[in-house]
């Protein structure tokens, strides 16, 4: 990046998750139990040497969005979650999941300046 360069960034970020969701690799490979906070992520833009470091966007995932998230993306850990977390069906599931994910997970784009001498 050229000093002064200008730079955007989509990324996901979460807070509070609960540990089922940070022990289940589909989800990490989804992007969500690996997710930094957004105060983990803005350091790391800082500690990588950006300056005007910025959320400029950001969307919260109600419940309805993050059902809809695993349901269309990750069928394959409904049945995984159902199983692990004892429930006898995936209605009960995603309504465990809804509870415990709204207002959680979110999508923000980042925004940064590389300095003048980088």
């Amino acid at each position: 990046m050229r000093p002064g360069g200008r730079i955007l960034v989509s990324d996901i970020i979460a807070r509070d998750l609960p540990q089922w969701v940070l022990a289940n690799s589909d989800l990490y490979a989804a992007c969500i139990s690996g997710a930094l906070t957004e105060a983990e992520y803005l350091g790391a833009a800082k500690a990588a040497g950006l300056e005007q470091v910025n959320i400029v966007d950001r969307l919260i995932y109600d419940g309805a969005m993050i059902a809809t998230l695993i349901a269309d993306q990750l069928p394959v850990a409904i049945a995984d979650l159902t199983q692990r977390l004892g429930f006898t069906n995936d209605d009960a599931l995603m309504d465990f999941v809804i509870e415990q994910l709204d207002g959680k997970i979110e999508s923000v784009k980042l925004s940064g300046v590389a300095p003048a001498a980088f």
